[in-house]
């Protein structure tokens, strides 16, 4: 159980203030309501993170209960606040945070973490561990409960390569991401970029691993329809396939009203 302080926040690993120490994480998580997934998603990253980290939330025209949850956060912990007052984009939220993340020279490392997931103890450390061993690497992302095939699995002691990752939990090397200028914005709402920043990753020479040894839980199911159009995921899954032809071979196509996990930052509006 988490014990709260006397304000009712968690006693925390506390994100970095001041000039981050090199190697240092930059958390981004964008969210657009949803506050009782966000709230289980921000006390998780304060109780159980303790790498060097820095805390970053993008907020995407949130109403009012959502803001004054996001200002009593930034009042009790050192948490950047950035507002994207555009239409909803993922990849735009996502550059945003990064972006600003980054602009430390100690953040080496950028994750994206949607506001409806659930992080355990160990979690970036364990990521962080995978990534440093491998300069090649350049994403890094745990297993869950729903996702891509390569990230749907049980836990187990053991990493492996992967040819993609999904947005709702991903590290990403400072040097992959600058690379490769960012997500694509051109991908509307939420959906695909993620994939597509793989692709891109792979195609620069950056590898990509899954740590089966962390699990991040997941609630998109029970948060995601009702704030996604299928209209805009069927022209970003159009567009996708447009610029890549080469992985349409790869993968197994289903039916539109069938598809049980589909590639995209899995919604960014947490």
């Amino acid at each position: 159980m988490i014990e709260l302080s006397d304000s009712g926040w968690p006693h925390s690993t506390s994100p970095f203030k001041g000039d981050p120490p090199l190697n240092t994480v930059g958390v981004v998580i964008p969210v657009r309501d949803g506050l009782k997934f966000l709230k289980l998603c921000v006390y998780s990253v304060l109780y159980f993170t303790f790498p060097p980290y820095t805390l970053t939330v993008v907020d995407n025209q949130s109403g009012l209960r959502t803001k004054k949850y996001l200002r009593s956060l930034a009042q009790n912990h050192p948490v950047g606040l950035l507002r994207h007052d555009e239409e909803f984009s993922f990849a735009a939220q996502v550059n945003l945070g990064l972006r600003h993340a980054f602009s430390s020279p100690g953040v080496r490392f950028g994750l994206i973490l949607n506001a409806d997931t659930v992080v355990e103890p160990d979690w970036l450390t364990l990521l962080l561990e995978t990534m440093q061993r491998e300069k090649e690497l350049g994403l890094v992302g745990p297993v869950s409960n729903v996702g891509n095939p390569e990230q749907s699995r049980p836990r187990a002691d053991k990493t492996f390569e992967s040819p993609r990752l999904s947005g709702f939990c991903m590290l990403i090397r400072r040097e992959t991401f600058e690379g490769l200028g960012g997500f694509d914005e051109g991908f509307k709402g939420g959906g695909f970029e993620d994939w597509d920043f793989c692709v891109r990753a792979r195609a620069a020479g950056w590898r990509i691993r899954v740590d089966q040894r962390v699990h991040v839980h997941h609630f998109h199911r029970a948060f995601r329809r009702h704030t996604e159009s299928n209209a805009q995921m069927n022209t970003n899954e159009r567009r996708f396939f447009e610029l890549h032809p080469e992985i349409a071979g790869e993968v197994v196509r289903t039916p539109k009203n069938e598809r049980a996990e589909r590639p995209g930052g899995q919604n960014g509006r947490g």
